[in-house]
Formats: C-alpha cells, structure tokens, sequence
C-alpha cells in the first residue's frame, strides 16, 4: 500500500528535471501550450522537464505570504523566518522523511523529500497545467475535515455553459481584432483568457446578497 501511495502521491519535483527560475518563457508555455504527447519518440525525456515546469510556473512549492497568517493579528512583515514557519497555517516547511511510514497512532506518514512540496499527482499536475495540494485521507479528523470542505465547494455557484461560451467567443473576437499588435504566442494566449474571465463576470447575474458576500 505504501508503494501504491508514493506511486500517485509526491512531495517533491520530478528526478532529473532541472531548476527553471532561469527559464521563464519555457513555464509560461507549460501552463499555456499542450503537454508532451506519449506518442513522441523523446516523450520520457521531455516529460519530468515539462512536468517540473508546469510545478514552477503554478508555484507548486509553497512560499510563505499573507494568506499564510491571515487569521493572525501580525503582518507578515513583523514575523522573523522562524516565526513564519513555526505560524504558517499550511504548516509548511513539513517533516522530511525517505519513506512513507505509519506512527504509533495508525496515521500514514508520506514520503517526503522537500519540506515546502504540496503533495501532487504528477498526471494530473500536467494535464490539469496547475497546482493542486493532494493528501491521502483515510479517517479520523481529516475523513471529516474532507466532508467539511468537500461540502463547501460543491454549494458554490456555477456558471451556465452558455455564459462561457459566449464569453469565450467575445474574447477570441476581440483578440482577433488585437491580432496585429500582437506576435508573441504567450500574450495572445494571456489576453484571449483575461478578456474570457472578465466578460465571464460581466455576463454573470449576482443577486444583492452575493455580490454584498
């Protein structure tokens, strides 16, 4: 079972990818362009280069901000390093360990080889081109946790494909017309999906207690 869970579950970049601060056109097009395609003849090679840059560019390894403290009456700004991590509320930096285990208590341990990873699935990483935080719930006080927040997100309110679909096809509309001004691939792409998101929120009716929530 430990094998099956550190096989789908990973708390660390993929081995053998290389450090892509300095390559920030290269994670754009992992977020933006299409992944690697398993029928390419160089897909092995290609594929944990691609995956870390999708992990860079969706800020996959957590790094402290304000959301981290939110519920303290301290800015950011005031706490020391030390104090950051002691009062993160994502409580990260985590153990380190080479092997997922189980404690005394029953609860599984991951694998865990950096302490800032969020856990991730690399396939969905890739096909999904954003961050996700994946955690193995087996029962106890994180089964009901789940219950908890799967409930909240399934009550939130959904968007009617009609509203996107339109939405989208304003924003390839107006996009068009920029075309011209327009050459890099990346921007194109960028502008195609803020003018969607806008328009989306435009075209969307809000009644007076949502939009006073």
């Amino acid at each position: 079972m430990f094998a099956w869970l550190e096989s789908i579950i990973q708390h660390d970049y993929p081995p053998g990818a290389k450090w892509t601060t300095h390559r920030p056109k290269e994670c754009l097009n992992a977020v933006l362009g299409r992944p690697p395609h398993p029928d390419d003849a160089n897909f092995d090679t290609v594929w944990p280069q691609y995956v870390r840059d999708v992990l860079d560019a969706s800020g996959q390894r957590h790094t402290h901000n304000d959301t981290c403290f939110k519920k303290l009456k301290l800015a950011m700004g005031r706490l020391s390093p030390k104090e950051r991590d002691e009062l993160c509320r994502f409580n990260l930096p985590a153990e380190t360990r080479d092997r997922t285990v189980m404690d005394e208590e029953g609860a599984i341990l991951p694998k865990r080889t950096d302490p800032m990873m969020c856990g991730h699935n690399t396939t969905t990483s890739a096909a999904c081109q954003c961050n996700t935080d994946t955690k193995f719930v087996g029962s106890g006080w994180v089964g009901m946790a789940m219950s908890v927040y799967m409930s909240s997100y399934t009550a939130k309110a959904t968007i009617e494909s009609a509203i996107v679909l339109s939405a989208l096809a304003a924003a390839i509309e107006a996009a068009e017309l920029k075309g011209d001004q327009l050459t890099d691939e990346i921007e194109q792409s960028r502008l195609v999906l803020r003018r969607t998101l806008n328009i989306m929120v435009g075209r969307r009716e809000l009644s007076g207690q949502q939009v006073a929530a």
